[in-house]
Order: structure tokens, then C-alpha cells, then sequence
């Protein structure tokens, strides 16, 4: 079985305040949060599918490095902006990111808050086909099909021999993130950053 993952107009924002009793707590509760949440896409053992139709914000845009295949609608975009709001790589992007698309490449999207089309997204390796909008769902199911033509034992021994080298470099790579990330939201210009946002959000 393939598991698809549909990323449609996603925009996560992790509001640490929760019912922790401290800022500090409320920051290793949500970088635990995280954490388990990007090893579950490093430990899952079948082929992951994104199928992405709109804008990919933060975690749903660094998360994509860890799938075995990303589709993209011609109208779908990836923005991590987290020099804007002050936030720090996750979903192991800091590692995936420059493997993938080079460091030049990555620096645009985790550094400078660039926005990336979905045919760039391809032309760099991040992307195996982009479809027009009118015809994604249609092309996505098509390529599912085939995909699940396989039998899903020998498609999860492939997958298992490929990442056997990456498992333990991701882990690692996750958890260094989640614990930097836990001084990130912690700090004066990522509390300044997010009250603006939430400001900004509530105005709409």
C-alpha cells in the first residue's frame, strides 16, 4: 500500500504557550511535539507520497525532503520563512535541504525566505513532476496506480536498504534541530515575531 500525504494550502504554527507552566516548558512540549512528529515520516517504513496543490508553508514544505516521491500542482508553492519570523529549520531540512538542491539553493528557501515555484522545486531535485492544476488529481491518482502496480514488500525492502545509511544521520539531525529550536522560541525577537503574526492573522 502506497500512503499518500495531500499538502493543500497548509500553514502550521505552533503556539507554545499551551498549558505549560513556564516558557521554557512550553517550548521542550512543542519541540517534543515536533520531534516525534518528523521521526514518524523518518521511521515509517512504506513509500510516502506527497501530493502537494497549494502553498507549503513551513513544515509542510521542510517535511518534503523526507519522502520517497513529491508531486507538485503547477500552482503550488514552498516558502519556509523562518528569518521573517524569526523560527529555525525543522523536519531535518538542515540536512536534506542542501543534500537534495545544493547549499545555494537551500539557503534561498531557509535563509531568505525565498518562495519557491513548484517547476523550480523540480528542476533542483525537490519535486518528481509537476502537473497542471486542472489535471493534479487526476495525474497523482495515475501515478499512485502505478506505483502500487509493486508489491509492497519488495518497495519496502528497497526503501529500507536505500535509508538504512540516512535513519540514524536524521534522527540526530532531527533532534538537533528540536533542541535548538527550543532556545529559538524562547528568545525576545521570535516572541516579537510571533505576537506580529498573530496580530496580522487576527486582522484578516
Amino acid at each position: 500500500m502506497i500512503k499518500s500525504i495531500r499538502i493543500v494550502n497548509v500553514l502550521i504554527l505552533i503556539d507554545f504557550r499551551m498549558d505549560a507552566k513556564s516558557p521554557k516548558d512550553a517550548a521542550e512540549m512543542s519541540a517534543t511535539v515536533l520531534r516525534n512528529f518528523v521521526a514518524n515520516f523518518i521511521e515509517y517504513p512504506k513509500i510516502l507520497v506527497a501530493a502537494v496543490n497549494g502553498p507549503a508553508v513551513g513544515i509542510a514544505a521542510t517535511s518534503l525532503g523526507l519522502f520517497d516521491a513529491v508531486y507538485m500542482s503547477d500552482q503550488a508553492t514552498l516558502r519556509t520563512p523562518f528569518a521573517s519570523t524569526a523560527q529555525a529549520p525543522e523536519g531535518c531540512a538542515s540536512y536534506t535541504f542542501p543534500r537534495i538542491m545544493g547549499p545555494l539553493k537551500a539557503n534561498e528557501l531557509l535563509l531568505f525566505d525565498k518562495t519557491m515555484s513548484a517547476e523550480e522545486a523540480e528542476k533542483v531535485g525537490l519535486c518528481n513532476e509537476v502537473f497542471p492544476h486542472q489535471v493534479f488529481e487526476a495525474k497523482v491518482q495515475e501515478r499512485l496506480e502505478e506505483l502500487s502496480s509493486f508489491h509492497p514488500l519488495v518497495l519496502e525492502r528497497i526503501k529500507s536498504i536505500m535509508r538504512r545509511h540516512d535513519v540514524d544521520v536524521l534522527h540526530a539531525v532531527n533532534e538537533a534541530e528540536s533542541q535548538h529550536l527550543i532556545k529559538v522560541w524562547q528568545s525576545p525577537e521570535c516572541e516579537q515575531a510571533l505576537q506580529m503574526l498573530m496580530a496580522k492573522l487576527k486582522s484578516k
